[in-house]
Formats: C-alpha cells, structure tokens, sequence
C-alpha cells in the first residue's frame, strides 16, 4: 500500500499462483467530498418523497424514485458507492485466484503522480463512479478510446459480468468528469472503461444510492475480476 503525492491511495496485489499471465487490471473510484457523511437509510421504499427526520424537508421526491418500490434507498451518499463496492468485492476477491491487480481511490478526478514504469504494466482500468448500475461508458479517456477498438474484449467482460449479476448492461459513450475522463497522458494507451455504481442525482443535494443495485455491483466486480483470472494477457 501506498499513497501518491495528492494523497491517493494505492494497493497492488501480485497475481495468485496460476495467474500470473492474466491482464493487469486496475479497480479505481474517487471521493467527491471529504469529511464525515450522514446516511440516511430508507427501506424498504414504499412510495412518496424522503424527506430528512423530525425536520421533514424532502430529500427525495417520488418523481426520482419511480420503479424503486421495495427497494433500500440511501440518501447523502457522498457518491463514495465506488469505494464501498470495491471494498466489499475484495474481500471475496482477496481469497479467490486472481490476475494482477491495482486498486486506486483517488482524491480527484485528474489522476496525478503516476510512476510510468508501472502504468506500462496495466492493460486496463476500470473506475466506478455515479451512474445507474449497469451502465457502461466507454467514452471516458484520451487515447484509451482507440485501445478499446482494437480491444473490446475488456468491454465484453465488463457486459457480461453486469448481466450475471442481474442488472440490465447500458453501454454508451459520454465523457463526463471522472477518473478515466482526466487521466495522466501517460495513461493515453489504456483501455477506460467507467462503470455505474447505483448512485443517482449525483452532485446534487438530493443524491442517493440504491442498495440493491450496489450489491449487484459487488458481484459483477468479484465475477469480472475472476473472468480475467482464467485468461491470458495474450488473448487481448
């Protein structure tokens, strides 16, 4: 583990025996607000706006949570849903077989203070931040966007991974500000590929997460990352 000169953390873990030629993949998703966040928890949803307790202020309103019935809606999330899904994948992930593997969370969008030699090892990245779960943005970095085209395979894992998991893969291209948005241009010949988290209305004051989509997000991750486990680099 260590961190870089913004602060950044980073955790490289070596490939588990047997896995030694797969991909290099890299895990990253950044905090979009420092300092401590209160959660809000409302579930099973039942319909109408959330609104903050024993004050009454709506939060939420019912126009953003159609189709949500039933479901664990967090409000103030702080968009850190990227965090806790990698968090949570890794610890089924840490006692499986995987390739190498690079975690990131990163302070900010623009992802600084890279060492060159280690980024030439990594064949792809992938950042979780915002969206519905499910989403796929392949639009989201200088350069990497012409490896995706010669490597789309990392773009079919990804869907297929999704899909396992029970969401319903939405792949598109739109470039918004995110870690694979603002990448170094040392990171110019890495395939970037953002994945939705289950956080909506982010940025705003009326953002919130889903639960359930989020824990669907924790099994796509630990199914993807086990995908390139059991292939080979030279296969991309």
């Amino acid at each position: 583990m260590s961190k870089l000169g913004d602060g950044s953390l980073v955790v490289e873990l070596p490939a588990t025996e047997g896995c030694k030629n797969a991909p290099h993949v890299v895990l990253g998703a950044h905090v979009d607000i420092s300092g401590e966040v209160h959660p809000i928890v409302h579930g099973p949803y039942k319909g109408g706006d959330l609104t903050l307790p024993n004050k009454g202020m709506v939060i939420v309103t019912a126009a953003d949570l159609i189709g949500l019935e039933g479901q664990t809606i967090v409000a103030a999330s702080g968009d850190k849903a990227g965090i806790v899904e990698i968090m949570i994948a890794m610890l089924t992930i840490l006692v499986n077989h995987h390739g190498p593997l690079t975690i990131i969370f990163f302070k900010a969008s623009f992802i600084e203070f890279l060492d060159p030699n280690k980024v030439a090892t990594w064949d792809v990245f992938y950042t979780l931040n915002g969206l519905e779960a499910g989403t796929i943005d392949i639009s989201c970095s200088n350069g990497g966007e012409e490896q995706l085209e010669h490597h789309p395979h990392h773009v079919n894992l990804a869907q297929a991974a999704i899909k396992s998991a029970g969401l319903k893969s939405v792949t598109r291209w739109e470039r918004e500000s995110t870690g694979g948005a603002m990448l170094n241009p040392m990171l110019s010949n890495v395939p970037c590929i953002k994945l939705g988290t289950g956080d909506r209305k982010r940025h705003q004051k009326t953002e919130f997460v889903v639960v359930e989509e989020m824990e669907a997000m924790v099994t796509a991750i630990i199914d993807l990352i086990d995908e390139y486990a059991r292939t080979n680099k030279s296969e991309f």
